[in-house]
């Protein structure tokens, strides 16, 4: 004789508002990834604003406390792990407030503080690749961590047209990218 097939039971609890699942129905995995997903490009987005920009939007204390030490986090597990809890409080904080995630995309809409950065750095680099040592002179002082030796050499090494000139013109803007704006208006390039 064979042996029968056991018959699967699913446990009801009449205390939760959701409806039971279908037997071997299973949750929806690529669902539960593309939100993971787009919570740490959330977080990294955060943490690559600038500070000042960052402390503009309507986000908890613990959340902003959390994504500036992601800002600070290098490029290895720490960061990871920094980018994992940054995600999952976003998360308890979409999940608590009604309406939070819609408000925050539509502040980050709105608000383009790293457009807004890149072109003024932009900006400061051609005045530096025209003007010379008062640019550079003029950056150092608006910026914290800004290497004017450094900035001079790619300056001087970014004039022509050669590939070597492409790659130091490059160079430049990571370097000035680097150096935080100090948080008085000085920063804006005159």
């Amino acid at each position: 004789m064979g042996r029968k097939k056991p018959t699967r039971f699913q446990m009801i609890r009449e205390d939760l508002e959701e409806e039971p699942r279908e037997v071997g129905e299973r949750p929806d995995r690529g669902a539960a990834r593309r939100e993971a997903k787009e919570l740490s490009e959330l977080a990294n987005r955060l943490a690559g604003m600038v500070e000042g920009e960052r402390a503009r939007l309507s986000l908890p204390e613990d959340l902003q406390h959390e994504i500036d030490v992601l800002a600070r986090a290098g490029k290895d597990r720490a960061r990871k792990r920094q980018v994992r809890r940054v995600s999952g409080l976003l998360r308890q904080h979409f999940e608590l407030e009604e309406g939070a995630r819609e408000r925050l995309d539509d502040e980050l809409a709105g608000n383009t503080p790293v457009d807004h950065r890149l072109h003024l750095l932009e900006r400061w680099r051609d005045r530096i690749l025209a003007e010379g040592d008062p640019a550079i002179q003029d950056f150092v002082e608006a910026h914290t961590g800004a290497d004017r030796s450094r900035i001079r050499t790619l300056a001087r090494q970014a004039t022509g047209e050669d590939a070597a000139a492409q790659k130091a013109h490059k160079a430049l803007f990571q370097a000035l990218r680097a150096a935080r704006p100090l948080p008085a208006p000085e920063a804006e390039v005159p």
